[in-house]
């Protein structure tokens, strides 16, 4: 499934109907992708590295869709009658038919959902007796300021602020130094804890996890004064954590696994999540719009580009 609307309207941000948001599964495919700056269609080599990009695969049954069938027609066309997909067709009804159907057929305001994790998940899987027997692989990261930490945030929290994620734009080798000191651990699902899902902190620090190789890297929903009005504890108190001899985890006492440097895989487990949607402007490879990377301080930066094989893990061994 392709939606050909605009990112607002696929992250539910706007919608033409009782309800926003895009079809499950369906790849954000704007009408704006397919044309260059004089509104003819891009190069077919270019449009074809966009769609190898989003995974969309020539032996696949393609549909595109949009609101009301109009905007469709742009990757429809694209696909059939430039690139010669043999599988496309123009799903007429669209986002109206979808929506009208008694079913109430659901629609996803994430691209990827299971990336979400909301307080009674973390607060389930990241507790006091799952830590005492080493059965909760979770780093979670409170990329909030000092401040707002010391003032309560969620338990086994590490306080990690977003500047200097955001420093690590410009020198991702000294930010992947960094984490392992730290607390996180590359091999566990780094849960990151903002003001609430996905913003643009959360986003930026989101993307550079998986970039350095995190093996998983997922969103916590909920702010932290959110997390205490569902009626969960939070700490005060920083995390502490002392560096292991041995080899391993050691989560009793609080307790989180040393890092002599952080050594993620080479294989990450989160397939790129946040590298599946493709902008015109420059930032393919990280689903960001390039608005929040300039609120970042940093639109544009190389860092944030497609690395060549092996350039990641190779600078976190640095």
């Amino acid at each position: 499934m392709l939606e050909a609307l605009d990112p607002p309207y696929y992250y539910g941000g706007a919608k033409f109907f009782n309800r926003g948001g895009h079809v499950p599964h369906a790849k954000l495919t704007p009408v704006s992708d397919f044309f260059g700056p004089d509104k003819r269609f891009k190069p077919r080599a270019d449009l074809q590295a966009m769609l190898d990009h989003l995974g969309v695969r020539r032996e696949q049954q393609i549909y595109s869709y949009c609101g009301g069938g109009v905007a469709a027609s742009v990757p429809f066309f694209a696909l059939k009658f430039l690139l010669d997909y043999p599988r496309v067709a123009l799903y007429q009804g669209s986002q109206k038919e979808w929506l009208e159907d008694a079913r109430g057929l659901p629609l996803w305001s994430h691209a990827e959902p299971a990336l979400l994790r909301d307080a009674d998940w973390l607060n389930g899987f990241s507790n006091t007796m799952l830590r005492t027997f080493s059965h909760s692989p979770i780093s979670i990261i409170d990329v909030r300021p000092a401040e707002a930490y010391a003032k309560g945030h969620v338990p086994f929290a590490l306080s990690l602020p977003f500047e200097r994620f955001q420093a690590g734009l410009a020198a991702p080798e000294r930010l992947a130094a960094l984490l392992g000191p730290a607390g996180v651990d590359p091999q566990h699902e780094a849960v990151i804890v903002s003001e609430g899902g996905l913003n643009k902190r959360s986003a930026l620090v989101f993307a550079l996890l998986e970039q350095l190789g995190q093996r998983k890297v997922s969103l916590l929903l909920e702010s932290a004064e959110e997390w205490e009005l569902r009626g969960l504890q939070l700490s005060r108190e920083p995390l502490a954590w002392a560096p292991q001899a041995a080899a391993g985890s050691d989560h009793r006492a609080g307790r989180l696994p040393s890092q002599a440097s952080y050594r993620p895989d080479e294989q990450r487990s989160t397939g790129g999540h946040a590298a599946r949607s493709w902008h015109a402007s420059g930032l393919p490879g990280l689903g960001l719009e390039p608005a929040w990377c300039r609120a970042a301080g940093q639109a544009g930066s190389p860092a944030l580009r497609p690395a060549a094989p092996g350039r990641w893990p190779a600078q976190a061994r640095a």
